[in-house]
């Protein structure tokens, strides 16, 4: 994903209306969530979640 959290495919092109929040969208642990210590992508997740709701918005008014 790129920094207005829009999906990018495997050409690193945006794919339109596309968003990803959350720990779908943190590659930190990869393919799985780790547990170890709880909340510990909380501030990504809340964070990611406001940048593509404005960005949804942005793109929805167009």
């Amino acid at each position: 994903m790129d920094e207005n959290c829009q999906v990018l495919d495997d050409g690193d092109q945006v794919i339109p209306g596309l968003y990803s929040a959350g720990s779908d969208a943190n590659t930190i642990y990869a393919d799985s969530y780790n547990f170890t210590l709880p909340g510990n992508t909380m501030g990504f997740a809340v964070n990611s979640g406001r940048i593509a709701g404005l960005e949804v918005t942005k793109f929805i008014e167009k």
